[in-house]
């Protein structure tokens, strides 16, 4: 049970909200995040570090755009794996083309409209939707393996600063595999 009291700046006495959680290991914040038009309540918690045994079964991916994730393992029987990442490509190609349009027919000094403040979270929903299925894939298929540790290649500031041209960054920056990642590690 997690127990957050939210208290104002000048010592009044606030809100508290209980929230049971099923999560053995001590906590060590909880915190609420504002999303679009809600807000999510983010409960991270301390786990010790695990270290490698010698015959661990691991497998490793790749993250990319084409193919968004190539995934390998150390076990000879394990055939390699590719997950399509050309349906993100298309996904926002429709929402840099729809936001464009929706950006030149804006009348005067106006930076946003309504047609495209719901654009964003329709786009956001979809591409959730498809990492979701792609991460629970993934996991399924470790478990039936019985893989015991994954390695994923990602870079800190990985897409800050890259120049791979107009067209190629757009594609680069804005697939979410920090997201991905996320959603994987959750799973695992």
């Amino acid at each position: 049970m997690v127990k957050l009291s939210l208290r104002r700046s000048s010592g009044q006495a606030g809100t508290s909200i209980a929230l049971p959680t099923r999560v053995a290991e001590r906590i060590a914040e909880a915190r609420i995040v504002p999303k679009c038009d809600c807000y999510v309540i983010e409960v991270i918690y301390e786990k010790p570090e695990q270290f490698l045994a010698p015959n661990e079964k691991i497998a490793a991916i790749d993250l990319g755009i084409d193919n968004l994730m190539a995934v390998t393992s150390n076990q000879p029987d394990f055939i390699p794996l590719l997950i399509n990442g050309r349906p993100l490509k298309s996904l926002n190609q429709f929402y840099n083309q729809r936001r464009a349009k929706l950006q030149s027919l804006l009348k005067g000094n106006r930076q946003s409209s309504q047609r495209m403040r719901r654009l964003t979270p329709c786009r956001n929903q979809k591409i959730d939707n498809y990492l979701h299925r792609a991460s629970r894939y993934l996991v399924n298929l470790l478990v039936d393996q019985e893989i015991t540790t994954l390695v994923i290649g990602k870079n800190d500031g990985w897409k800050q600063g890259v120049n791979l041209g107009k067209v190629n960054n757009q594609k680069f920056v804005t697939i979410p595999h920090a997201r991905l990642i996320d959603m994987i590690i959750y799973k695992c």
